[in-house]
């Protein structure tokens, strides 16, 4: 159990520096483009730790930690994706309301004013989104 929690803790530091101070540094199509690089590069490295892991340690240990790693990257990744998704969509309804919109009309101006402030709550949603599920998963096996 004490190797999970260290394990969950590492996860919330690396999540959060990423999502925090490394997205806000990358460009929206970078971020689109990182993260399932990364995903999909990770695989195959995490199967042969686990290949090599399973003879040394019982055989409900290596599984135990091979569902643990391979949740906390796809959730790491998907997470990490969806800030870029965001950040996407919030750009493109400001870009439609100042193109096709009405200033005047106070839903439009709300979205133009506040497009910082309803791209921060999104990200907070998923950001505890990848915390809590991460978390469940760490718990659970």
């Amino acid at each position: 159990m004490t190797l999970k929690i260290i394990g969950y803790i590492f996860y919330v530091i690396v999540f959060t520096y990423c999502y925090y101070f490394l997205n806000r540094r990358l460009a929206t199509k970078w971020i689109l483009i990182l993260y399932p690089v990364i995903f999909f590069a990770s695989i195959y490295p995490i199967k042969v730790w686990f290949d090599y892991i399973r003879p040394i340690y019982n055989e409900a240990f290596a599984e135990s930690w091979l569902k643990i790693i391979l949740m906390s990257v796809a959730g790491f990744c998907l997470f990490n994706f969806s800030y870029g998704i965001v950040n996407m969509m919030v750009k493109a309804q400001v870009n439609f309301h100042q193109t096709w919109g009405k200033p005047q009309l106070n839903p439009v101006k709300y979205v133009i004013d506040n497009a910082t402030n309803i791209k921060a709550m999104f990200h907070f949603f998923f950001y505890t989104g990848g915390i809590i599920l991460i978390g469940i998963a760490f718990l659970k096996y």
